[in-house]
Formats: C-alpha cells, sequence, structure tokens
C-alpha cells in the first residue's frame, strides 16, 4: 500500500510536500514481461520519476532490479 510522505524543509523554514511512495523495501513481480530490456537498464541507472529532484538525496526513486531464474 502506499504511503503519504512528507517532512520539514530546514532551509525554506517551511513543510514539504506530500508524495505518495511505495514503502521501503516493496517488491514488485515481473513475471511475463514483454517490454524493451535497454528501457529497465535506464531505469536501474536514473530510478523512478520523483516530481522533486531534491528529495531523491532522501530515497526518493531508488531502485533495484534483479533476474531471477
Amino acid at each position: 500500500r502506499l504511503e503519504t510522505v512528507s517532512g520539514w524543509d530546514v532551509a525554506r523554514r517551511q513543510p514539504k510536500p506530500a508524495l505518495r511512495a511505495a514503502p521501503a523495501g516493496s517488491v514488485y513481480w515481473l513475471d511475463d514481461f514483454q517490454g524493451d530490456a535497454a528501457a529497465l537498464d535506464a531505469l536501474q541507472h536514473d530510478g523512478l520519476h520523483c516530481p522533486d529532484p531534491t528529495r531523491r538525496a532522501e530515497g526518493f526513486n531508488a531502485c533495484l532490479l534483479a533476474h531471477w531464474n
């Protein structure tokens, strides 16, 4: 289930915007992936979409892809 994550921006002295995020440790299983493997490589390198790039340092839009036999 998605969580709502916010916080306090010390530099701007205001609350950070609330974002909906998958909880840490979430696992998604792609049983029959029929897409471009290069797109998965880009996802692994660039991460997921995050509307606020400054939140990337907090761990937003990080993912790990692995192949399972």
